[in-house]
């Protein structure tokens, strides 16, 4: 199978070879997307052509992917290519003598053994099963049986309902030539037609959750350090007033950043300053407990949020500035480090007090920074 990614941003179709195309709504074959977007659906399959694979028929689900504020930022997706879907249900047909196929709710094949079909053919236009055709859509149980008669052939129909992506599963079998099985081959039917649904649902859960998470991770956290963003720091800035309120659990800011910073920039270079940057965001990690909260504010400025008093939050401040004051810092040029050179930094702290907000904390712990580095 293969992978994308639809940026709704830049419209960019990322694909696992690379960026294949910018969709546009002039484009007829990118249309699915936007009518995707705005059917307000969290998923749903389509059957069409992928471009990015030589226009091989593809089942692709589609997944839209949102923020935490719940806007659209783009739709993902797996492609399972239509040849293997074709070759898997012909080779039940060879073993079993059983035809299985896939039908949306307006009756059109979406998956057959004969690929002349998908996409093509209705089940009200074919022969024997038109007369049973709209039975069949109408009814959403899990499984139901049927009959009907097709060139002298009496032909026993299971047909189960797969909500998820709102497609029905058939099963043909020719009643002449298979009496003798038919127990068994119901009860083999009923079989696949569950582990097919599980597979699928298992392949769409599989790729949406690896998505998901990486994108909650890239939402969350600064590229050049690794630590959380501004975004990130708000939510838990908001969780640890709830706590405090609820049940008196004091936090503390600690803020601090690299004592000049602009020469360092200016006499080193931006590479050093980035260098500089992420390994001091690694020195306050590694001086931290698990529960607290690295942030990067901007630039070489830090914030942490730990969970105690302010006195363990001076501790902790004067640790970091500490190990960074004892931390071998170099030069880097040409991918090589050359001299050595003295970073330090400083901070400022400050305890959350009943009815403060965050600009207030903030200004404390800012005024204390200033008084450090004076």
């Amino acid at each position: 199978f293969s992978t994308f990614f639809i940026s709704e941003k830049t419209r960019k179709y990322y694909h696992n070879s690379g960026i294949a195309k910018t969709i546009s709504k002039d484009d007829s074959h990118d249309q699915w997307y936007f009518k995707f977007v705005n059917s307000g659906l969290e998923y749903d399959l389509d059957v069409d052509t992928n471009e990015a694979e030589k226009n091989i028929l593809t089942i692709f689900i589609n997944h839209r992917t949102t923020d935490y504020r719940d806007n659209l930022i783009g739709v993902t997706g797996v492609g399972l290519k239509m040849d293997k879907i074709t070759s898997l249900l012909q080779s039940y047909k060879d073993s079993y003598g059983s035809i299985v196929y896939l039908v949306d709710t307006d009756g059109i094949i979406q998956a057959h053994p004969n690929e002349k079909l998908t996409e093509h053919a209705d089940i009200h236009k074919l022969n024997g099963i038109k007369d049973i055709a709209d039975v069949i859509l109408a009814s959403k149980e899990s499984t139901s049986m049927y009959e009907f008669d097709r060139n002298n052939e009496h032909v026993l129909l299971s047909v189960r309902y797969i909500p998820e992506f709102h497609w029905f599963l058939l099963v043909e079998i020719d009643e002449n030539s298979r009496m003798g099985d038919i127990t068994k081959n119901v009860t083999l039917n009923f079989i696949f037609g569950i582990f097919f649904s599980i597979t699928i649902i298992g392949i769409c859960i599989f790729v949406i959750n690896y998505f998901q998470s990486r994108l909650e991770y890239m939402a969350a956290t600064d590229e050049l350090t690794g630590a959380n963003n501004r975004r990130e720091f708000d939510t838990q800035f908001r969780k640890s007033v709830y706590d405090y309120n609820r049940s008196g659990i004091p936090f503390s800011l600690i803020i601090f950043d690299i004592d000049h910073f602009k020469s360092i920039n200016d006499t080193m270079g931006h590479i050093t300053g980035d260098s500089s940057i992420k390994t001091i965001a690694s020195i306050a990690r590694d001086c931290m407990r698990l529960t607290d909260v690295l942030v990067r504010w901007g630039g070489d400025e830090f914030i942490i949020l730990t969970h105690g008093d302010e006195e363990s939050a001076f501790c902790a401040a004067d640790r970091i500035r500490k190990q960074v004051e004892t931390s071998e810092f170099f030069k880097k040029h040409d991918g090589r480090e050359d001299e050595k050179c003295d970073i330090t930094i400083s901070g400022g702290v400050s305890g959350f007090r009943k009815g403060d907000t965050l600009d207030s904390i903030l200004a404390r712990a800012d005024t204390a920074l200033y008084r450090a580095k004076t």
